[in-house]
């Protein structure tokens, strides 16, 4: 198998996982194109995966990896996904994932970040990029956490 194959294989492997939890939180999938009329509709405890965002900072298209409407909240979420097995280049496109939610993200957004590739440096940074648009960085175990202890209710 190539190096990006591999990539992208274990990138969804960490999707997988995330879709787990969001499943075991009790929350159902629907087609991305169903989101908006459930948003209308004012439904919640679902959620849609590879959700288009319409075109991101070079003016092409971006896809949100989740895009989830809380039970509670009168707003959706979104959460990426970001997995670097080995040292890459992945980490290096941490900067454009970040523009890209400041400038075109309509929801606040949390990145679910994992595997032992990442440079140090590249995890100290994203994490120190929280704010009102960046609400959590988490590893998965984190993020699991996180999920347990009702955020995403």
């Amino acid at each position: 198998m190539s190096k990006p194959n591999r990539a992208n294989k274990n990138g969804s492997n960490l999707e997988s996982i995330v879709e787990a939890v969001l499943k075991r939180q009790g929350y159902s999938q629907i087609e991305p194109q169903q989101f908006a009329t459930y948003a209308i509709n004012e439904k919640q405890g679902y959620y849609s995966n590879q959700v288009s965002l319409g075109s991101g900072i070079y003016g092409t298209g971006i896809r949100a990896d989740f895009v989830v409407m809380p039970r509670s909240r009168k707003e959706p979420i979104i959460i990426e996904c970001k997995w670097q097995q080995t040292l890459g280049t992945a980490d290096e496109k941490l900067p454009f994932l970040v523009a890209n939610i400041r400038e075109h993200y309509l929801y606040p957004t949390c990145i679910v970040i994992d595997g032992s590739g990442f440079r140090e440096g590249a995890l100290r940074w994203l994490r120190r990029q929280k704010d009102h648009k960046i609400f959590g960085v988490y590893s998965l175990s984190e993020f699991q956490t996180w999920a347990n202890d009702g955020g995403l209710q």
